[in-house]
C-alpha cells in the first residue's frame, strides 16, 4: 500500500494529503518560531500567550503526525479497498485527529485573547468574556467530540444511530470559530483606535493584528467539505478535501496569531522610520508598540478628565 500511496491519482489523494499537510506545518512551526525568537530576543521572556501558541504549535505537529499516518491507512482512498484492519486505524486516527484539532485551535484563541488583554490593561471586561466564551466552545467541543458515538467504540462514526449529528456539531464548531475571530477582532480595533498616533499606524496595527479574519474562507471551505463527506458513505475518500482545508485553518491560525512579533514596529521619526536595530534596545515587537500606546493613551485620557 506505501507504495502506492507515493502516487497522486483519481482514487488516491493520500499522498497530496501528506504532502500539504507537511507544508502546512512547516509554515506553522516557522511563525511559531519567529515569534518566540522575537520575544526572546526582544524583551527576554515569554508570558501565557506565548506559551499558549507554542503548546498549539506542538499539537498542531502531534495532529500531523497522526494524518500522515491515517494516510498510511486509508485517508484519501475509497473506503470499499481498506482491510477491516486499516478501516479501524482510520476511524481512530480522525477521532485522534480532530481531538488535537479542537485542543490546537483553543490554544491558539486563548493565545490571541489574552494578548489583547495583555495590551489592553484596562477596560477588560469584554476581554474576559470573550475568554469564557471562547474557553467554553472549545471545552464544549472536547467533550462532544470525546463523546460523539456510543462507547466502547466513540470513534467509529460509520453508523449515524449510535453517534451525535455531526454534520451539525461541526457546522456549529467552525461557525463559532469564526464568530469568535470576528469579535476578537472588533475588540482589537476598539482599542487601537483609541491609541494617539497616526491613522496610518493605527490602520498598519489593526491590519496586522485583524489578519486572523483571513482565516474566515478557509473556515467556509472546512464546512462545505465536511459536510460532503459525512454526506457520503465512501468515508476515507470522501473526506480528503476536508483534511486539507482542516490542516490550512489549524496554519493559518497559528500563523496570524504570530503575526504581530514578526518583526519590530517602523515608527516614524524624522523621515517617517525608525531603525530596527533602535526597536531591538527599547524591545518592542507590533504587540509591545500597541501596547505601549494604548497604555499611554488610556493614561493622557485620565489626567484630562481629572
Amino acid at each position: 500500500m506505501s507504495s502506492n500511496q507515493r502516487i497522486i491519482t483519481d482514487n488516491n489523494k493520500s499522498p497530496l494529503i501528506q504532502v500539504l499537510s507537511l507544508m502546512f506545518l512547516v509554515i506553522a512551526i516557522l511563525s511559531c518560531f519567529v515569534r518566540t525568537g522575537a520575544k526572546l530576543y526582544m524583551i527576554k521572556a515569554l508570558r501565557v500567550d506565548d506559551i499558549l501558541i507554542i503548546v498549539a504549535t506542538v499539537l498542531a505537529a502531534c495532529q500531523t503526525v497522526i494524518v500522515f499516518n491515517a494516510c498510511e491507512h486509508g485517508l484519501g482512498q475509497h473506503f470499499e479497498v481498506l482491510s477491516s484492519s486499516d478501516r479501524e486505524t482510520f476511524f481512530k486516527s480522525q477521532y485522534a485527529t480532530n481531538t488535537m484539532l479542537i485542543a490546537s485551535l483553543l490554544c491558539c484563541k486563548l493565545s490571541g485573547t489574552m494578548s489583547l488583554r495583555i495590551m489592553a490593561q484596562k477596560g477588560q471586561k469584554w476581554i474576559i468574556i470573550c475568554e469564557a466564551v471562547v474557553s467554553a466552545w472549545g471545552i464544549t467541543a472536547l467533550i462532544a467530540n470525546f463523546f460523539q458515538c456510543q462507547p466502547p467504540t466513540p470513534w467509529l462514526y460509520g453508523d449515524n444511530d449510535k453517534c451525535i449529528n455531526l454534520k451539525a456539531f461541526w457546522t456549529y464548531y467552525s461557525t463559532a470559530n469564526i464568530i469568535t475571530d470576528i469579535i476578537i477582532v472588533i475588540i482589537m480595533a476598539e482599542n487601537v483606535v483609541k491609541i494617539q498616533t497616526s491613522w496610518s499606524k493605527k490602520i498598519l496595527v489593526m491590519s496586522v493584528f485583524g489578519s486572523r479574519i483571513f482565516v474566515t474562507p478557509a473556515i467556509v471551505a472546512q464546512i462545505h467539505y465536511s459536510n460532503k463527506a459525512f454526506d457520503s458513505a465512501d468515508h476515507s475518500f470522501s473526506i480528503w478535501p476536508a483534511s486539507i482545508t482542516i490542516q490550512l485553518v489549524q496554519c493559518l491560525t497559528i500563523l496570524t496569531v504570530c503575526l504581530p512579533n514578526f518583526k519590530p514596529f517602523l515608527d516614524s521619526l524624522e523621515s517617517g522610520q525608525i531603525r530596527v536595530d533602535d526597536l531591538r534596545r527599547q524591545g518592542k515587537t507590533i504587540q509591545e508598540w500597541a501596547e505601549q500606546q494604548i497604555s499611554s493613551s488610556r493614561s493622557c485620557i485620565e489626567n484630562t478628565a481629572q
